[in-house]
Parts: structure tokens; C-alpha cells; sequence
């Protein structure tokens, strides 16, 4: 009910070159993991001896990249289950357990430096993965990106429905190319948005974010297209809600009359007939606009 033939086709095309990314980083033998949870008053406590003295984002809201010397340290001498040690080493990729679906706040984090965090938050230690900073800020780029928001609104069988944000099960099963699958320039281009990436998103960062995931799912134009259109129209906010009711603008007309224009030029392609398609301003009904498409046989209208 959320989307057309075009999705179908973005929503497989996107499936059949990526692998979901709970069996991706299990391939790089790491994964997912909910941070430490204190307990209350009377529950069992486990010694955090090794976590004394981390740096400590429990409480914190972070950004894209971690500054941890700027985080608190971690006293308590107990807790109800601390975790591992290893599952705190560095470089971490880190999302909250509650993900936000704004394309201007961060989705995850990157953290350079060893560091603990509280049971609101899933992180997977990428210290034993070849390149593993590399990949790390990579995955940040795939989960950031519009693309990402896209697969929760179509696959997600509670986002927009019970609720506006994402947890961890369906963070895992989001569709991503491996490192390893991605040419040198693509690579190239992960590294450069990725030290972009730390200064913060605007909207043409977002844009270049963008750009970045459909190139390497290697979209076609109309499944970029059919992205963006759901995106703008499709999901639970009450801005997008709006903008799905709300009356067409002159040049948004336009540019529709000329994707269908060249759609029935791509259809009529093997025989003599083509297509004009034009907006009748002059015509209205309330706030309805008519699109008129004239026929021609050579040169001749029909």
C-alpha cells in the first residue's frame, strides 16, 4: 500500500546486489551488540572492572563522528551485565536502539577510540576486520543515507504503522554491498564523505550521500526517481503528509510532463508515432491541472 511497480523494482534491485547487514558483518566476525545494562536495585551484579576509567556515552546524544575524550569516565564498580571487554574496542560503528529517520541527524556514529555505552545503544568493534575504520565509515554512509529510510518505509512492517522510528532488527536487515564488491572510485568516495560526514550534514551533503548509496546499488534513473517521489510523499511525518496533500507548484508540473513525455518516447521508440506532452494552465478544475498529449505520425498530428 506504500508503493508502486517502480518501488518493486528499486526495492528487488536493491536486494539482489546487497546482503543484509546482521549476515554482512557477521562475515567479518563481528556484529550488532546491546551495550551494558546497570539493573535495578535488586538484581544480580557482575563486577565492571574492566570498563573502569572508559570514556563513557551513556546518556549522550551523538554525532556522526565521537570525540571521546570529550565523554564522561566510568566509575561504577559493579554492573548487572557489563559485556565483554571486546566488544568496546575501536573503531565502533554505533546506533542508537531507537533509530530517528531525520536525514540531517545521525543515524550512527563512528568512534575511533575505545569506549563504553549504555543499553540504548548496539555497537559492532570493527579492531579484528581488515580495514575495518574503512568499512566501519562506509556502513555509517549506507544507514545514513535516504535510501536506508526508504528500505524501513517499505520493508518494515511496523515504521510509519505503530511508530517513527526503527530498532535494531530492522537496522540488521537493511541490504548492503560489501567493501570488498566496491570498485576503487567508489571506495575513493566513501573515504572523502565519510571525512565530510564529520563536519556535519546539510541538505546538499545529504544530496551527495545520496548519490553515493543509489551509485553503488547501481540504480537505474527511474528507481532514483521513484526513491525520492515515495520519500517526499510516502512516510508517517507530518511534513510529508502535508507535502503529499498539498497543490502542485508550476515547475514540479513541468518537470512531470517531461518524464512522461520522454516515458512514451522510450514506449513508442520502434514505430513512426511520438508524443508531445504540455500543462493546460489555462485549464484548471479546483485545484486539478490537465496535461495535454498531443499524437503525430511523422510530422502529421493525429
Amino acid at each position: 500500500f506504500r508503493g508502486g511497480p517502480f518501488d518493486e523494482s528499486a526495492i528487488r534491485s536493491v536486494r539482489r546486489r546487497g546482503v543484509q547487514l546482521a549476515k554482512y558483518l557477521l562475515s567479518l566476525r563481528t556484529q550488532l551488540r546491546n551495550g551494558y545494562k546497570v539493573g535495578g536495585e535488586k538484581s544480580e551484579q557482575q563486577s565492571a572492572a574492566e570498563l573502569y576509567r572508559l570514556p563513557d556515552l551513556s546518556g549522550q546524544h551523538p554525532e556522526f563522528l565521537i570525540d571521546a575524550s570529550m565523554l564522561p569516565q566510568f566509575i561504577r564498580p559493579t554492573l548487572h551485565r557489563p559485556r565483554p571487554r571486546r566488544n568496546y574496542q575501536a573503531p565502533l560503528l554505533i546506533v542508537t536502539e531507537s533509530m530517528h529517520v531525520d536525514d540531517l541527524r545521525a543515524r550512527a556514529s563512528l568512534s575511533l577510540a575505545d569506549l563504553i555505552y549504555d543499553e540504548r545503544f548496539d555497537g559492532a568493534s570493527f579492531a579484528s576486520v581488515a580495514d575495518g575504520a574503512e568499512i566501519a565509515a562506509y556502513l555509517q554512509l549506507v544507514l545514513q543515507s535516504s535510501l536506508c529510510r526508504y528500505v524501513h518505509l517499505l520493508l518494515d512492517e511496523q515504521f510509519g504503522v505503530e511508530r517513527e522510528v526503527v530498532h535494531k532488527g530492522t537496522i540488521e536487515s537493511v541490504p548492503v554491498v560489501p567493501w570488498s564488491s566496491l570498485s576503487d572510485a567508489q571506495k575513493k568516495a566513501s573515504r572523502d564523505l565519510s571525512l565530510e560526514l564529520r563536519d556535519g550534514l546539510t541538505t546538499k551533503r545529504v544530496e551527495k550521500v545520496n548519490l553515493f548509496a543509489f551509485d553503488v546499488f547501481g540504480l537505474s534513473n527511474v528507481e532514483r526517481d521513484a526513491i525520492r517521489d515515495t520519500l517526499a510523499t510516502v512516510p508517517p511525518t507530518a511534513e510529508e503528509k502535508k507535502n503529499a496533500l498539498r497543490v502542485t507548484t508550476g515547475e514540479e508540473r513541468r518537470k512531470f510532463a517531461a518524464t512522461f513525455q520522454d516515458a512514451m518516447h522510450g514506449v513508442l521508440a520502434a514505430s513512426s508515432v511520438t508524443v508531445t506532452v504540455r500543462v493546460r494552465d489555462d485549464l484548471t478544475f479546483g485545484d486539478w491541472r490537465i496535461l495535454q498529449v498531443d499524437r503525430y505520425r511523422g510530422h502529421q498530428p493525429e
